[in-house]
C-alpha cells in the first residue's frame, strides 16, 4: 500500500538525518507521525511524508520505502511554520490513502488538498481541539476561520481517528461525524524499565542533591500547558523536605508574565528553568524525577503522560477529560482540579510525602505503559488504512 502522510512538522532524526540539528524541538504530533511512518514502512508499505521546517531549501530524502519531503517555511504564525508550496504538495506516485494529522492547520489542509486533487481517500487523526485562550485577536480570528474549514475537511474524510473516547464523545469538532470516528491512542516504547539506581545517577548528572525531591514539567511554556498554574503551585508546596521544580521547555509568548515568577522561584531555590533540552538528553530528566506534573488546560493525548508511565513515575495531572481517561485517580496517578493551584500543590505534597502511595503509583504507572505499545497502535491504524483504501 502507498500512504501519503501530512504533518505540519517532522523530527530531523535518523534514518533521515544522521546528525540532529542543534536546539531541535519536536511536538507530540510530529513524533507520532514519525513512529507511524517508520512502523508502516517496516510492515512493507511505501510511505511519503510531507512536512514543513525552518530550512533554507526543500529537501527530499529517500530511505528504502520511506520518502521524506521537507518544505522550507515562508513565515511563522505563533509556533506554526507555514510553507505555501507545502500546502500544494503531493507524491509523484498516486497513493492508496492520504493520512493527515489535525494538530495544527497546515498539515490538515495540505493532506486535504492532496486527497482532493488525486481523488484519494482521506484519513484524519484528530489530535486536539483548537485552543483559543490567551490568543491575540488576529490569531483568534484565523483559528476561528480555520474551524469552519476543518468541518468541511472532516466531512470529506473517509475515516477519523480520535485519540481518546473523551474526544470522540465531547469534541465539538467531531460531534457531526461520530459514525466515522475510531479511537486509537498514541503509543510509547515500553521495553525499558528504569532500575532504582538510575534516579540517583540521573540526579548526580544534573547536579541535584540525592535528598532533593524533583517535580518535573516537560512542555511548551504557555497557557494551554498550564505553566502559570504550575508556578503558582510551586510557591505553595511546603519545603519541609527539599523540593525543586525542574521545568523543561521553551517559551512561546507570555514571557513577561511567566518570567518574573520563575525568577522568584529560582531565587528561593524552588525551581530550575532548563529551557530547551535536546531529545537525546531528556531521558535523564525523567530518570531524576520523583513526580511528573502535567497541569494542562487542554490536551488531546499527551505523550508526556506515556513517557511518565514508561519511566515508572508517579504523575499529578489536571482532571481534564483526556487525563481522566488515561489516569485512574489514586491508582496510576493523582488528579487535581484543573486551574486550581492550591489543589495542585496539595496533591504534589501528597505524592512526595506518602512513600507507600508513591510506590503504588510508580508500579501501576509502568504497568499502564504496557497498554499503549506501538504494535497495537500500528495494528489498528493499518486496519483503518486498509478499510479506507478498499
Amino acid at each position: 500500500m502507498r500512504i501519503a502522510m501530512f504533518s505540519t512538522d517532522f523530527p530531523l532524526v535518523p534514518p533521515f538525518f544522521q546528525k540532529q540539528p542543534p536546539r531541535s524541538w519536536w511536538g507530540g504530533v510530529s513524533k507520532v507521525t514519525y513512529k507511524l511512518a517508520l512502523g508502516m514502512a517496516e510492515r512493507g508499505h511505501e510511505v511519503d511524508i510531507f512536512a514543513t521546517n525552518p530550512l533554507s531549501r526543500r529537501q527530499d530524502i529517500p530511505k528504502g520505502t520511506l520518502n521524506l519531503h521537507l518544505y522550507p517555511a515562508d513565515f511563522r504564525l505563533g509556533q506554526t511554520y507555514v510553507s505555501l508550496a507545502y500546502l500544494a504538495s503531493r507524491p509523484r506516485a498516486r497513493p492508496d490513502v492520504v493520512h493527515a494529522h489535525d494538530g495544527s492547520p497546515p498539515g490538515l489542509i495540505a493532506g486535504w488538498v492532496c486527497s482532493r486533487r488525486l481523488k484519494v481517500p482521506l484519513v484524519i487523526t484528530f489530535h486536539a481541539e483548537l485552543f483559543l485562550g490567551n490568543r491575540a485577536p488576529a490569531a483568534a480570528l484565523l483559528l476561528n476561520s480555520f474551524a469552519r474549514l476543518e468541518q468541511q475537511i472532516l466531512k470529506e474524510s473517509r475515516s477519523i481517528i480520535a485519540l481518546t473516547e473523551h474526544a470522540k464523545r465531547s469534541s465539538k469538532a467531531l460531534s457531526r461525524w461520530q459514525s466515522k470516528v475510531t479511537v486509537i491512542p498514541n503509543g510509547v516504547d515500553t521495553a525499558f524499565h528504569p532500575p532504582p539506581s538510575s534516579k540517583l545517577l540521573a540526579k548526580a548528572k544534573l547536579g541535584i542533591s540525592p535528598n532533593t525531591k524533583v517535580c518535573l514539567f516537560v512542555g511548551t511554556l504557555n497557557a494551554r500547558k498550564g505553566i502559570d498554574i504550575l508556578l503558582e503551585a510551586a510557591a505553595l508546596v511546603p519545603m519541609a523536605t527539599p523540593v525543586v521544580f525542574t521545568i523543561v521547555g521553551q517559551y512561546w509568548g507570555g514571557r513577561n508574565s511567566v518570567g518574573p515568577k520563575v525568577t522568584k522561584l529560582r531565587a528561593e531555590g524552588r525551581a530550575r528553568l532548563e529551557g530547551f533540552v535536546e531529545d537525546v538528553e531528556i531521558q535523564s530528566y525523567f530518570q531524576a524525577a520523583d513526580v511528573l506534573v502535567i497541569p494542562s488546560r487542554l490536551e488531546g493525548f499527551p505523550l508526556t503522560i506515556l513517557d511518565g508511565f514508561a519511566a515508572a513515575l508517579p504523575i499529578v495531572a489536571s482532571n481534564i477529560g483526556p487525563h481522566r481517561e488515561i489516569i485512574h485517580d489514586g491508582e496510576n496517578g493523582i488528579l487535581f482540579e484543573a486551574g486550581d493551584a492550591q489543589d495542585l500543590a496539595t496533591k504534589i505534597e501528597t505524592a512526595l510525602s506518602d512513600s507507600a502511595l508513591a510506590k503504588k503509583l510508580s508500579d501501576n504507572s509502568f504497568d499502564s505503559s504496557k497498554r499503549f505499545g506501538w504494535t497495537r497502535v500500528l495494528d489498528e491504524t493499518e486496519r483503518i488504512f486498509i478499510q479506507a483504501a478498499g
